[in-house]
C-alpha cells in the first residue's frame, strides 16, 4: 500500500505545473534558494561574498521529511550529474559534483532527480539564480 501510495504521488507530480525558487538572503550575505516540489525540497546555499572561509556553498535534499543517504543522479536536457548524498547534503567540498550539480541548476528549468529509489520531475519557472559561483574554491 506505502509502494502504491508513493507511486500514485510520483504520477500526480508529472502534471504539476512550473514553480519558482524562492530566494531570501541572510543576515551573513547568504542567499539561500528553496524549491518545494511534492515530496522533495532543494535548498541551495550560496556564499557569494565569502561569509564563510573556504566560501560554503551547498545543497540540502529532503525527500518524504528525510535526509537520504546514498546515489543520486540529477539529470536534465543539458546533462547530468550523480554523486552520493549524505544526510541529504552536497556541497563545494565534493569538487566537480558540486560543480555540475550547480550548473546545471542554473542552465535549466526542467529536471529529473532520482534518489532512493524515486525519479521526481521537477519544473522550475526559471533556472536557479547564479549566486553560486560554482568552482569556486
Amino acid at each position: 500500500m506505502k509502494l502504491f501510495l508513493k507511486g500514485a504521488m510520483l504520477a500526480a507530480l508529472a502534471g504539476t505545473p512550473a514553480i519558482a525558487w524562492q530566494t531570501q538572503t541572510d543576515f551573513r550575505g547568504l542567499v539561500i534558494n528553496d524549491l518545494v516540489q511534492g515530496p522533495l525540497e532543494i535548498k541551495v546555499i550560496c556564499d557569494p561574498g565569502g561569509a564563510f572561509i573556504p566560501a560554503a556553498d551547498q545543497a540540502i535534499l529532503t525527500l518524504e521529511g528525510q535526509l537520504p543517504d546514498g546515489p543520486f543522479t540529477l539529470s536534465a536536457d543539458t546533462g547530468s550529474v550523480s554523486g552520493t548524498l549524505e544526510a541529504g547534503l552536497i556541497s563545494n567540498r565534493n569538487g566537480g559534483i558540486w560543480t555540475s550539480f550547480a550548473r546545471l541548476l542554473m542552465t535549466g528549468s526542467r529536471f529529473d532527480l532520482t534518489v532512493a529509489d524515486q525519479t521526481i520531475t521537477i519544473q522550475t519557472k526559471s533556472a536557479l539564480p547564479e549566486t553560486c559561483l560554482p568552482g569556486r574554491s
